[in-house]
């Protein structure tokens, strides 16, 4: 049976054979596409953990290197498995030497990119495919094996150490009790610059309190705390202390929540299909929607401390827009991150400080943080990749505090650095940070996606002098 669904990149539709690959490729923009999990069959006698790679997977990131395609394979594994970046390339490398492919002429565009035209390719002749067809079964055992172990690595240790807390139920029967949920002291030693307060959560559903693959949230100006899934279209509200207050259902459940934030007044903003539509925060009733000049599409907004939106658009160019509360474009600056890296960013995270200087987060090619002024004019590029303590490695998230100092989710924890990018601390954490806010009162909330709970986090006191 053939089942349709939209590419998560632009939005066309895909169709999927009941039983056939793991992958699709979308015929409009060349990306390599995961089928979601609910339109796969299980399989029968064996259980995998959610997200591990299997053969098909593993063929399809072989097919991208004989390609020359090493960048799309480390993106395709990471969108698999979850794995970190450096994870990622360090797996597909491990690949690359096993199978002997020669890069030399991988293009750095994932959109779109091709092979060398001196690269070598397997001719057409009967004997060559058998040959190949020999060769990559013989190696896919080899290969799997290492992809496996480096996930189910991460993944065990990951799940050691997060532990379920909170008291949200999943219980969605009529005349039962709301769920409610309870302030859990964190057991960690008190980190030099930020301390964990309370969490709730927990448990994965999508029942009220339970979490689903759950990875934006924001926080309005009575501290009440919002949260998207990001594959149903489901949100949640909570008020300070975490006890339960509504959900309900965006009107387009069937593409992904790429973004979603809150202003003061309780609106909730979500970006779906390159759209952003506004709801009423506590009933879920749409208030406006807001489409994109080109149509290609808004990636990630952020509300400013004046009630402006300011919004990145990859159409290409790279676009930067700064809109009123009703989504008329005040101003915009193409090109705004290609015209510093000559390198496409399809996302990037969005931050204001309270002078409205602008921070946009690189999440693909370019995992750095650009500051520009008021006007898009660019100010200063602030970190360097790497893997030292001082140096991002696969960012996620982005968020400043009141006094102007930034916030870069990372994997080793969250990274924090004055607005000019001087490092301060690095917060250590439990989870897989997938998004993050402050509130009016300073205090630092968490989406741990993969521990499905929403942490609260408080400056110490020394800190805030810093």
């Amino acid at each position: 049976m053939t089942q349709a669904f939209l590419c998560p990149n632009c939005q066309a539709s895909l169709e999927y054979e009941e039983g056939g690959a793991a992958t699709v490729r979308c015929q409009y923009c060349q990306t390599t596409v995961i089928v979601p999990p609910e339109l796969r069959p299980t399989m029968r006698g064996r259980t995998i953990p959610e997200g591990a790679p299997g053969l098909a997977e593993i063929a399809e990131i072989t097919r991208l290197l004989l390609d020359g395609r090493k960048i799309e394979a480390i993106k395709l594994l990471r969108e698999m498995s979850g794995l970190s970046l450096q994870e990622a390339k360090e797996a597909v490398e491990q690949l690359e030497r096993r199978r002997g492919i020669s890069l030399s002429g991988t293009s750095p565009n994932p959109l779109g990119a091709t092979a060398h035209p001196l690269q070598p390719r397997p001719t057409a002749s009967r004997i060559s495919y058998v040959v190949l067809a020999v060769v990559v079964l013989a190696m896919l055992a080899a290969i799997a094996l290492p992809i496996f172990l480096i996930f189910f690595a991460t993944n065990s240790v990951s799940e050691s150490i997060v532990p379920l807390v909170g008291t949200a139920a999943a219980n969605t029967e009529p005349g039962l009790p709301r769920p409610t949920s309870t302030a859990v002291p964190t057991l960690t030693p008190t980190p030099a610059f930020a301390a964990e307060v309370f969490s709730f959560g927990g448990q994965a559903g999508t029942g009220p309190g339970a979490f689903n693959d759950t990875r934006h949230i924001g926080v309005d100006g009575e501290g009440r705390i919002y949260t998207a899934d990001y594959q149903d279209g489901r949100i949640q509200a909570f008020d300070s202390q975490g006890n339960f207050l509504a959900q309900w259902l965006v009107e387009n459940r069937r593409t992904p929540i790429i973004s979603m934030t809150t202003d003061r007044q309780g609106r909730v903003y979500v970006i779906q299909q390159g759209e952003i539509v506004r709801y009423d925060g506590l009933s879920g009733e749409r208030q406006l929607t807001i489409s994109s000049p080109g149509g290609a599409g808004y990636r990630d907004l952020v509300v400013a401390a004046d009630g402006k939106l300011i919004a990145y658009a990859y159409q290409p160019p790279d676009t930067l827009y700064w809109l009123d509360s009703e989504g008329t474009i005040l101003q915009s600056v193409p090109a705004i991150l290609s015209g510093q890296t000559e390198n496409p960013e399809l996302l990037a995270r969005v931050a204001v400080d309270g002078l409205g200087n602008v921070y946009l987060l690189g999440e693909g090619f370019t995992p750095l943080v650009f500051k520009f002024d008021a006007n898009g004019k660019f100010i200063t590029r602030i970190g360097s990749q790497g893997n030292e303590l001082e140096q991002l490695n696969s960012p996620r998230a982005l968020a400043i505090d009141n006094q102007g100092r930034l916030y870069v989710a990372d994997s080793d924890g969250i990274d924090v650095l004055t607005g000019d990018g001087r490092y301060l601390d690095t917060i250590p954490l439990r989870g897989v940070t997938f998004d993050m806010v402050f509130s009016d009162r300073n205090e630092l909330f968490l989406m741990e996606r993969n521990g499905n709970r929403v942490v609260q986090m408080a400056l110490q006191a020394g800190a805030q002098g810093k």
